[in-house]
């Protein structure tokens, strides 16, 4: 029978070690990189949003506040999933967080404001989001517009509801077949 050097035995002790390692319970170090920014998880969390799957895309709008905490876009996107799902109270909570990262961002004023009118509530504090809104210079002057003329409906202030949607009447493009229909709707609601 050899004799097994201390050099062999340690050896043996390490390979025993490694190999026993990669089956237990030990705790593994796995690396894992997110290879998307935060506006690439946004920008796939919009497409998978259009899409319809909606697991898809919370997903990836998380994955962008763990790239950004505080990242506009993705709390935007997570409000409007929320708000789409009837999660009104989370969805403003959303809403108010972006507008507490960026104040008087349109898209974020808007939403909440939607919010505050779908709920029947802070309907005053829902024309001041929807007018500093609209002081932008952002694409969104319909959908503002829109949320105006909701506000000023629930309010009882008719004419100017009338008015807003007939301004949005005019900033609305052939392609924004939805908008066109919802403002239609609200039309049919005024006396």
């Amino acid at each position: 029978m050899s004799m097994v050097t201390l050099w062999q035995r340690t050896w043996l002790i390490m390979l025993f070690l490694i190999s026993g390692a990669s089956c237990s319970g030990l705790p593994h170090v796995l690396v894992s990189t997110d290879p998307l920014t935060a506006e690439e998880h946004v920008k796939l969390g919009a497409i998978y949003d259009r899409e319809g799957l909606h697991e898809e895309a919370y997903r990836e709008f998380d994955g962008a506040l763990n790239r950004k905490p505080d990242f506009a876009p993705a709390l935007i996107g997570l409000g409007n999933l929320l708000y789409e799902e009837g999660n009104y109270e989370k969805a403003e909570q959303y809403y108010a967080r972006a507008l507490s990262v960026v104040p008087g961002h349109p898209g974020a004023s808007n939403n909440l404001a939607v919010v505050y009118a779908e709920r029947g509530r802070n309907l005053d504090e829902a024309e001041r989001l929807g007018l500093q809104a609209l002081a932008t210079d952002s694409g969104l002057k319909p959908y503002i517009l829109h949320t105006l003329a909701t506000v000023y409906l629930k309010q009882g202030r008719f004419g100017e509801a009338r008015n807003a949607l007939n301004q949005a009447d005019v900033l609305i493009s052939q392609d924004q077949i939805p908008l066109r229909d919802q403002i239609a709707k609200l039309r049919q609601q005024l006396p």
